[in-house]
């Protein structure tokens, strides 16, 4: 009810985005989530959108999509994969002939478990595709941004990138990067007419919350999460999308102790993600720490 009545108050289509920051937009991810819901909002402003992802098929349904929903604005797609340089500069190519002037770097991969634990080929497509990727596209659009005078990079990071999180230790420094350059571009894009803003969602009904969503776990919809971004830029340099969100972040930064809040999301965690403990690479070495110590004559470590 309050997300609806949010919607009718301050929608997209009150935002202006178009007359304020040009005719084109990108949207990494846009296939699907948060990426495509910004898409599709910000074809409802009127803007023309360009949407990359790996996979031509689901761009191909995402665009039209957005096309049966808003005829008049173009819609481009780039199958691209993001988690290499060769896809970033594929992309960066694919916009020579538009302005860009509203990106979205969306796309993101998201591992958990036992960080020592994860493939080692995998963590570097993550690292890649949400730390180098983002960074990469904001300096990019954000320059010819700065040279014209205008435009917005609306970047997108996590609650759990601003708390200790067991086993989303990768994921979580990840969107922890994204977070503070965020805000500290905020901060230093602004004369130059560059709004810059960082959506901060928690949990949202997309497909790397499914583990979460099975067991019961309230989450947001991309849509309201999406509509949040959108109205922080020019506005704020954080938006933290759902009110119990914002409050998690204020105890977690302000009022619990960081080993508090690493206790509660390592015990959550674990029950939803069925994580073992311990893990089976390293259940012999703690079944022998914790055997009693014996000295050469068996007498137990400590006694006389």
């Amino acid at each position: 009810m309050l997300a609806s009545l949010w919607a009718r108050l301050v929608g997209p289509r009150e935002l202006r985005l178009r007359a304020r920051y040009g005719d084109w937009a990108l949207v990494t991810g846009g296939h699907s989530g948060i990426g495509f819901a910004c898409a599709e909002q910000l074809a409802a402003e009127g803007v023309n959108v360009l949407i990359c992802a790996r996979t031509q098929s689901k761009l191909d349904a995402a665009a039209a999509a957005i096309k049966d929903a808003h005829p008049r604005v173009q819609v481009r797609t780039v199958a691209a994969d993001c988690s290499e340089q060769a896809g970033v500069d594929a992309l960066i190519a694919a916009t020579k002939d538009v302005e860009v002037g509203i990106v979205v770097p969306d796309a993101g991969l998201f591992l958990h478990g036992w960080f020592v634990d994860s493939d080692a080929d995998e963590l570097r497509r993550m690292l890649f595709l949400n730390v180098a990727s983002p960074a990469l596209l904001s300096r990019h659009f954000g320059r010819r941004m700065a040279e014209r005078g205008r435009g917005a990079i609306l970047l997108v990071s996590s609650v759990i990138g601003l708390a200790p999180g067991p086993y989303f230790a990768g994921y979580a420094a990840t969107k922890s990067f994204v977070a503070t350059l965020g805000e500290t571009l905020s901060a230093e894009m602004a004369p130059l007419g560059v709004d810059v803003s960082v959506l901060v969602p928690g949990l949202t009904r997309t497909e790397m919350a499914t583990p979460f969503l099975e067991v019961g776990v309230p989450a947001d919809s991309p849509e309201h999460a999406a509509r949040c971004g959108l109205c922080a830029l020019g506005r704020k340099p954080l938006a933290i999308p759902l009110v119990t969100y914002r409050l998690s972040v204020l105890l977690q930064a302000h009022v619990l102790p960081r080993f508090v809040t690493a206790a509660a999301y390592r015990l959550i965690v674990e029950k939803v993600l069925r994580i073992e403990r311990p893990p089976p690479f390293a259940a012999s070495a703690v079944a022998a720490a914790a055997k009693p110590r014996s000295d050469a004559g068996g007498t137990p470590a400590g006694d006389s």
